[in-house]
């Protein structure tokens, strides 16, 4: 059973507002919450207006009351402030739904961030998805029994995050012990997620683990522990406690504080028990670390740039590319933070194994696999975001006329004659002004498409008709080589044998493209 938007939002301002008529709204609330409860599959909405964050606390207190499943979908693209000191969201105690729709939590201003967005209670389930957590300022008190960071798991609880971004996030620990943004004692399951630009005093500078945690498709990037006096101290994205369990799968970590205090280096995982033997355990997968350590257990096609992981004390596995530069990498961070491998980057294709099962996609949505390196094989590439094809040309898309836009005036076609057979024409003049019509058959290996090629010194057009062309003349005239960036885009290299043309190169764009042939561009 799903209650109207409008109904949704005039109940729970009914409740706030005072009359004799209060006491009929609550009846009617408890009943309607109660149907949906008894029926056992559907789920009460609670559609919040935009930017309205008292509708948005109010339906969490509502959806409290009674235990059932309930959905919050926030308006589109608009933004909640909390006063997390005077008026937190209460923790949360049934299965509860956050639906984003690309809105904004931010905190109100300064102080007033300090505290807890989200908890979730023993027992209960969150679900976020599609939203920006943004600017918080999460704090634990000395005398806390929990271990808080910004969103917590207590024990028995869950927690599932998906397509999320959390940028800007200051933690504060009084005991050291807590994780910026993430405590679990619980489950939790964080899927496509991008954090960056948190600073925490607490042993975790992003989670604090000691329950179980599943990261697929995640960025953790520029993010550093501090001293108390704010400054740069060696430090654990992740610290995984006591009986902690921890798989981390297709996900990439970049420190950039190495650049500022290179000899307080920040590291992935941390394992503590407590003074206890060893029991928490982590394991990772085709993910990166820049300047982050060693991948502590690896289950294979991790890549790491830290030279000492190769020490016999570290279980790296076989496949993992250790001591080895992961660029060129793609980073920009205007609209949160994207890390994309480039042409040359091992992480591009670099999970080798087809066996191996790569999420459906990356952190951004895009579909994985892809033949990023234009091998003809699509193949997952290491790490959270996957590189779509850079000449991305099937069913024939290559096909079309290309130009330099400088010089106009002379032409290069391509056609795929059969299966990987390419024919190219390119209709110039020679250095001494002359009419020529160049041809070369070639192969594409990867984005580039390269063969012998031959001159027709004698072409002459019949008016009316076709070309006057007697094939037995054709004479070798050197090689060309056709690269294409993209499907806009390409250069062109020659290498003549015959002086009046010598050799160079010049770029390309597309004149025209073919209809119903497949070409994507980046």
């Amino acid at each position: 059973m799903k209650m109207p938007s409008k109904t949704n939002h005039w109940i729970i301002k009914s409740i706030k507002r005072p009359g004799r008529y209060a006491a009929l709204w609550l009846v009617l609330v408890f009943a309607l919450l109660w149907s949906v409860s008894s029926a056992g599959q559907s789920s009460t909405v609670f559609n919040i207006p935009p930017n309205d964050t008292e509708a948005f606390l109010e339906a969490i207190r509502e959806a409290n009351k009674t235990a059932g499943q309930y959905v919050i979908r926030l308006a589109d693209n608009s933004e909640y402030a909390f006063d997390l000191i005077n008026n937190p969201p209460e923790s949360i105690s049934v299965t509860l739904t956050i639906e984003g729709q690309n809105s904004r939590l931010v905190a109100i201003d300064g102080e007033q961030g300090f505290g807890q967005l989200f908890v979730v209670g023993s027992g209960a389930s969150l679900g976020v998805s599609n939203l920006t957590i943004r600017g918080f300022h999460s704090k634990q008190d000395s005398s806390s029994v929990n271990r808080e960071g910004l969103i917590s798991v207590q024990e028995r609880g869950s927690l599932v995050v998906k397509d999320v971004q959390i940028d800007q996030i200051t933690a504060t620990s009084q005991s050291g012990i807590n994780g910026g943004v993430f405590t679990n004692a619980g489950k939790l399951l964080l899927e496509s997620v991008r954090i960056s630009n948190v600073t925490s005093t607490g042993n975790g500078v992003v989670i604090w683990n000691e329950g179980t945690a599943e990261l697929e498709n995640v960025l953790i990037i520029d993010s550093v522990r501090l001293s108390p006096a704010g400054e740069i101290v060696t430090g654990w994205y992740i610290f995984n406690a006591n009986t902690g369990e921890l798989d981390i799968r297709f996900s990439t970590f970049i420190a950039t504080s190495n650049l500022i205090a290179p000899e307080q280096p920040q590291h992935l995982i941390f394992h503590d028990s407590g003074g206890f033997i060893l029991s928490s355990k982590s394991t990772v997968t085709a993910s990166i670390l820049v300047d982050l350590g060693c991948s502590e257990v690896s289950a294979g096609y991790n890549l790491i740039n830290d030279p000492t992981c190769e020490s016999p004390f570290i279980q790296q596995a076989a496949t993992d590319l250790v001591g080895v530069s992961p660029g060129p990498l793609l980073i920009e961070s205007q609209d949160g933070y994207v890390v994309i491998p480039q042409n040359g980057s091992p992480a591009q294709d670099g999970v080798k194994d087809l066996d191996v099962t790569c999420p459906l996609t990356d952190v951004l949505g895009t579909r994985r696999p892809q033949d990023g390196n234009g091998d003809g094989i699509a193949r997952c590439d290491i790490g959270a975001f996957e590189k779509e094809e850079s000449a991305r040309l099937f069913a024939g898309g290559e096909n079309g006329v290309y130009y330099d836009a400088s010089q106009d005036g002379h032409y290069v076609t391509l056609e795929e004659v059969r299966p990987n057979v390419y024919l190219i024409k390119w209709e110039t003049f020679d250095l001494n002004g002359q009419q020529a019509w160049i041809f070369a058959l070639g192969s594409r290996v990867g984005d580039t498409i390269s063969g012998d090629a031959f001159i027709m010194p004698h072409g002459v057009l019949i008016p009316g008709g076709g070309a006057d062309v007697n094939m037995d003349a054709l004479q070798d005239w050197g090689t060309i080589t056709l690269q294409l960036f993209n499907c806009r885009a390409g250069e062109f290299r020659y290498a003549s044998s015959l002086p009046q043309f010598g050799s160079g190169s010049f770029p390309l764009d597309r004149l025209a493209f073919i209809e119903g042939l497949g070409c994507r561009s980046n």
